[in-house]
């Protein structure tokens, strides 16, 4: 289990029509590893979309506690962004950095840090309709299906989180993109994971069927495109 005060900061983005991949890419090799710079953000990752739906990419930040995001630090830098940084996102039709406070997680118990982040990321969010779903959902992940998820050939480590807040920076943002409550991150080694067995048990039981009957479900599917370290 985690550390209770634990959190992610997940910043889905979308470069638009105005910015080249090249360009956008070059400025996150800037952003991300300035916030690692602020005491309490600990590791930086970036993936891209292998499902074709927008937002295409997400930077996601561990954080010593989801309150770093409030931290004076961190204040300071966002009040003291370059000039390039303030052009990307004036141009960026989406830029949504959303924190989570991380609650429950699994690991595969042969994994190193040398294998996280994972190189391919499921990301599940779901958005109970009422308090008793909400707690029979939150049950079924404990009690059953990230243990059967776990058993997936290439399964690294699950994590769940809980929304915390979540903000547009973007000088284009629609306003389409809302996050669900919960979100959970399952990572693996590779990304065939979704046609196993395993997976397609963990989804069919009376239980899954249940839950997935009865609670908005969003599921995503990414690559790792670079990771980057204090």
């Amino acid at each position: 289990m985690p550390a209770p005060d634990k959190g992610l900061v997940l910043t889905y983005a979308e470069p638009g029509p105005e910015i080249s991949e090249a360009k956008f890419n070059e400025f996150y090799d800037e952003h991300a590893p300035a916030r690692l710079t602020v005491p309490g953000f600990l590791s930086a990752a970036r993936y891209k979309a292998t499902d074709s739906k927008s937002p295409s990419w997400i930077a996601m930040y561990d954080l010593a506690s989801p309150d770093v995001i409030e931290s004076e630090a961190y204040k300071v830098l966002r009040a003291n962004a370059t000039a390039h940084e303030k052009s990307i996102m004036s141009q960026s039709p989406i830029a949504h950095p959303t924190v989570y406070s991380l609650f429950a997680s699994l690991q595969n118990h042969s994994v190193t840090s040398a294998s996280l982040p994972g190189k391919y990321l499921l990301t599940v969010g779901i958005e109970p309709q009422n308090a008793e779903i909400e707690e029979d959902q939150n049950r079924w992940y404990a009690e059953e299906h990230l243990n059967l998820v776990s058993k997936a050939p290439g399964f690294l480590r699950a994590r769940r989180l809980k929304l915390v807040s979540h903000m547009e920076i973007g000088g284009k943002a629609t306003g389409a993109f809302q996050p669900t409550k919960y979100l959970t991150l399952f990572e693996f080694d590779r990304d065939t994971f979704m046609e196993s067995q395993e997976i397609k048990d963990a989804t069919a039981t009376p239980w899954s069927v249940k839950i997935m009957a009865t609670v908005k479900l969003e599921m995503r599917a990414y690559s790792l495109h670079k990771t980057f370290s204090q």
